[in-house]
């Protein structure tokens, strides 16, 4: 392999794994919360794959993401039941709606009343089951 090919691909995954190691932050976040308020059944749905294949152990995580895997699996032994599966970012949308209201927030609590309209009615085609098509390459 070239050394110019070698750089390319360095400058290519650099990018990856930055993204990589902020979902992890957000699953190691929810969970630190989660214990907070003392829930030991827990659920996760996250729009990254990446992020269920390290938690589930099926691949093994870049080395700059082990110090964080191993504290997101400590406390997930620390739970009653947990599993976690990949949603679509489009049935996710109003988590995702949330975080582009708070980008560069560590942690904000928001009260359900206080939601806008637009998130209003992101919950409620939630609730209400609405479906989304998904195009499968």
């Amino acid at each position: 392999m070239t050394k110019e090919l070698f750089n390319r691909q360095q400058q290519v995954a650099r990018p990856l794994l930055s993204i990589a190691i902020h979902e992890l932050q957000g699953l190691e976040i929810g969970l630190r919360l989660t214990s907070l308020h003392g829930y030991r059944r827990i659920q996760v749905g996250v729009d990254s794959s990446a992020v269920v294949v390290y938690v589930n152990r099926r691949v093994t995580p870049p080395w700059m993401a082990i110090p964080i895997m191993h504290s997101i699996w400590h406390m997930i032994c620390g739970l009653e039941v947990f599993s976690i599966q990949h949603a679509y970012r489009k049935t996710n949308r109003a988590a995702d709606h949330l975080a582009s209201l708070y980008p560069s927030a560590d942690f904000v609590k928001i009260i359900p009343s206080s939601f806008a309209e637009d998130l209003k009615k992101i919950v409620f085609d939630d609730m209400i089951g609405r479906a989304y098509p998904q195009c499968i390459p």
